[in-house]
């Protein structure tokens, strides 16, 4: 596009191998170089999965009019796992957020997360892809609204004038993590388009094999689903991954599992009487129970109610927490590779980079570079005098986190209001209301609010 700065090349490609827009310039060639570099292991990883769900992305997309090489954001997104899970609790091969999720027709319960079901989660972003598209007609600008928010994206086009991603990026419109998507997206599909060049092994076609799919009764145990099915346990999970607990819900009354046969999983479904479907039950503990006084009550091992639950200390059950009993005994064997299985590794602290002061270096340049704050740089390097720094001199680029909770209690002073509270915290306004359990907009003098920066 002639809006686009000079610096950026736009590359020549044919239509037939590319059906987004492809621009290479400084921030999509820094990620072709991490992914043939540091992310090669993922990127490599992200390949082999592809052929399971890519054939039937790729023909949703087709059937919809969107670009076909929009499985790129879907990789960028999740690596193609069904069960990918982000920190802000993004869930499956799109990473829908709950209420985005539920917005565009997915359950989302205790029972079911139909997130992780790669054909309704892809038709669901279709949804929402098309959505964003039609608002902003260009591709960076959706994709952006797709990572950061629409609401975020129509605020900073407004406020800087132009409809430009590259632009806005520039102007510091957008969080980090934005500004890297769009540039990401566009390396992965680069590379995607022509792995051996790069160094890559590429990987044939192989889309999950064929199902179909059928009705079955509620609360019906999964292990006695995969029986009918003439499938394994795992195999049953493998294509039905929205399922969360080891039986249909309860509701509603038909429920739409995959099978490879229908006509024999339903014959041998029909041969099951209603009392043998479920071969569990649920429990919610109670004050001042035991896993010893439940599994007492139901008349199993308590090392039965460990595995099914994944509990590796008996000792250690909350109130109110729901407990899956199963009606037959596990073997010590599975008891013992339960208590062996690792627990889950402390994150790593984050590492402290550096930047080495060279020759025509000043504090604004090194911020302005690495999208800091000259001020940031400051307090993070306990400089005197921001005017002097010298050629050699290694500075912090971010300092580590803290430890400590980084809550505040912010008692409202007069002419607050929840405008000017969420601009001093760098939050927003949404979320002093959803930490504050506030409906409206109004506020008091002496109110205390909770408040996070």
């Amino acid at each position: 596009k002639e809006s686009l700065a000079s610096k950026q090349l736009i590359a020549e490609t044919n239509d037939l191998e590319y059906d987004i827009p492809i621009v290479i310039n400084q921030d999509v060639n820094r990620w072709i170089r991490y992914f043939k570099g540091p992310g090669k292991k993922y990127y490599q990883r992200w390949l082999k999965r592809a052929p399971q769900f890519t054939p039937m992305m790729k023909q949703k997309l087709k059937a919809a009019g969107l670009p076909q090489d929009l499985i790129y954001l879907s990789m960028i997104e999740s690596g193609y796992s069904t069960h990918a899970r982000s920190k802000a609790a993004a869930v499956g091969l799109w990473q829908f957020i709950s209420s985005t999720g539920k917005e565009h027709g997915l359950r989302i319960d205790w029972w079911v997360d139909e997130r992780r079901d790669p054909e309704l989660a892809t038709d669901a972003a279709i949804q929402f892809l098309s959505r964003l598209y039609r608002q902003y007609d260009d591709w960076y600008l959706a994709w952006a609204a797709y990572n950061g928010g629409p609401g975020r994206v129509s605020r900073r086009i407004k406020k800087y004038g132009t409809k430009d991603f590259w632009t806005l990026v520039k102007k510091g419109a957008f969080p980090s993590e934005t500004d890297n998507y769009v540039p990401k997206i566009i390396a992965a599909t680069i590379i995607g388009k022509n792995p051996k060049k790069y160094g890559f092994t590429a990987y044939p076609e192989n889309p999950l094999p064929e199902t179909h799919l059928v009705n079955a009764g509620p609360s019906i145990s999964l292990d006695v689903l995969a029986k009918c099915a003439g499938i394994s346990e795992k195999e049953f999970k493998r294509l039905n991954p929205k399922f969360k607990q080891w039986a249909l819900p309860p509701s509603p009354k038909k429920q739409k599992v995959r099978v490879p046969n229908p006509e024999a999983f339903q014959k041998a479904l029909a041969k099951i009487p209603k009392a043998k479907r479920l071969t569990y039950r649920q429990h919610k503990v109670k004050k001042g129970e035991s896993l010893g006084r439940i599994a007492s009550k139901y008349g199993i091992s308590v090392g039965s109610i460990q595995v099914a639950n994944k509990i590796r200390n008996p000792n250690r059950i909350g109130v109110g927490t729901v407990l899956i009993i199963p009606t037959g005994e596990v073997s010590p064997q599975q008891l013992q590779e339960l208590k062996k299985s690792k627990k889950k590794s402390k994150p790593k602290k984050p590492k402290i980079k550096y930047h080495t002061v060279k020759k025509g270096d000043n504090l604004q340049k090194i911020a302005k570079r690495y999208r800091l704050k000259s001020s940031e740089l400051i307090k993070w390097n306990n400089l005197k005098n921001a005017d002097k720094i010298y050629v050699g001199q290694k500075l912090k680029l971010f300092a580590p986190k803290k430890s400590a909770s980084s809550w505040k209690t912010y008692k409202v002073k007069k002419g607050d209001n929840l405008a000017r509270i969420a601009k001093k915290y760098g939050c927003s306004i949404s979320d002093l209301k959803k930490w504050n359990k506030l409906k409206k907009d109004t506020i008091y003098v002496g109110q205390k609010l909770k408040v996070k920066k």
